[in-house]
């Protein structure tokens, strides 16, 4: 399992860089790909918890598993959950937040793979 953390944190990497500009082209009106930028975040959310469970039986300390764990399933809600959230003018907000959700939730996945990796080194 600790031999997949690498490839999950690169999958992870690709997936939010995709999501960030499938994002972006979306709010803009460039293209309408909000099926494929569902699909890649549930995606990219099942890749997070898949990471985070490894953690949470890899590590001692479990607290950065749990919240990662946590922060995957608020996304994931908030993605569904913006088409009826402030409508109108303000639902850039709307926007903005799941934009840094998303953001916060890779910038837990970096440390967390990090951990892992000294976790596994310390032990030989």
């Amino acid at each position: 399992m600790i031999k997949l953390i690498t490839p999950l944190q690169m999958l992870a990497r690709l997936l939010i860089a995709l999501q960030v500009i499938l994002g972006l082209a979306i709010w803009f009106g460039y293209i309408s790909v909000t099926q494929i930028h569902i699909a890649l975040g549930s995606l990219f959310v099942l890749d997070v918890w898949i990471i985070a469970l490894i953690a949470l039986f890899a590590l001692p300390r479990r607290m950065l598993p749990f919240i990662t764990l946590i922060m995957g399933g608020i996304v994931m809600w908030f993605g569904v959950a913006q088409r009826t959230m402030m409508l109108g003018e303000l639902h850039w907000a709307v926007r903005v937040v799941h934009l840094l959700l998303g953001l916060a939730t890779m910038g837990l996945v970096e440390p967390l793979v990090k951990a892992v990796k000294q976790h596994e080194a310390s032990k030989t």
